[in-house]
């Protein structure tokens, strides 16, 4: 009986996986960060989050590691545009 359980959990967590992988997949790259109001308060004019929610400037670690983040929406978001997902 456990491992049928499992076997429901596993399915439950690939399909939570798959959704968000296709929210994704349709959200640009402007409005990605701007879905985490939790986490970030302002924003440049690429959608890039520029403060945290208590309002104090990121760091140009966190900026830098964002800006990755930021260009993979962004692969993702063409790709489903020129394929139509």
């Amino acid at each position: 009986m456990e491992g049928a359980m499992q076997i429901f959990m596993n399915r439950d967590k690939q399909q939570a996986k798959l959704a968000e992988k296709m929210a994704r997949f349709h959200t640009s790259p402007q409005d990605w960060f701007r879905k985490f109001p939790e986490l970030y308060s302002r924003f440049d004019d690429t959608g890039l989050p520029t403060h945290d929610a208590a309002g104090i400037e990121l760091s140009k670690s966190t900026t830098c590691k964002l800006k990755k983040d930021w260009e993979k929406q962004n692969k993702l978001y063409n790709t489903s545009k020129e394929n139509s997902f």
